[in-house]
């Protein structure tokens, strides 16, 4: 997995950059590689779909709380709009300063946000 990989994740490359620096060590990118590589052998039927989970997404009871990043280059926040449509007890929360990694580009914000949730609020 290239570096480019990577700062899809993110807002921007200036936010990769504040994390990672301009040189990504060769032990980083194996592990993004390796992870890579496992994830698609956990989840291909194909990629991350299931056509099943539409018409069980309504059955769920339990209370969600969706976040996304406003700039997700990967997956856009309209599908996230799509997931709180199906899910009946859903809440979706917009990160205005982040992209798809925003655990680290707004990990304070998440924790905050998570921490509400699970209380209750």
């Amino acid at each position: 997995m290239t570096a480019w990989d990577q700062r899809a994740g993110f807002r921007d490359d200036s936010a990769f950059r504040d994390i990672f620096g301009d040189e990504i060590s060769p032990q980083l990118k194996e592990l993004w590689n390796f992870s890579r590589e496992m994830t698609a052998r956990l989840t291909w039927r194909p990629y991350m779909f299931n056509h099943r989970l539409p018409h069980l997404l309504p059955e769920v009871e339990t209370p969600a709380l969706l976040v996304w990043g406003e700039h997700d280059r990967v997956v856009p926040p309209n599908c996230g709009e799509l997931y709180t449509a199906a899910l009946p007890n859903a809440r979706l929360e917009i990160v205005a300063a982040a992209g798809h990694l925003l655990e680290l580009e707004e990990p304070l914000a998440l924790a905050e946000m998570i921490a509400a949730h699970a209380a209750g609020g």
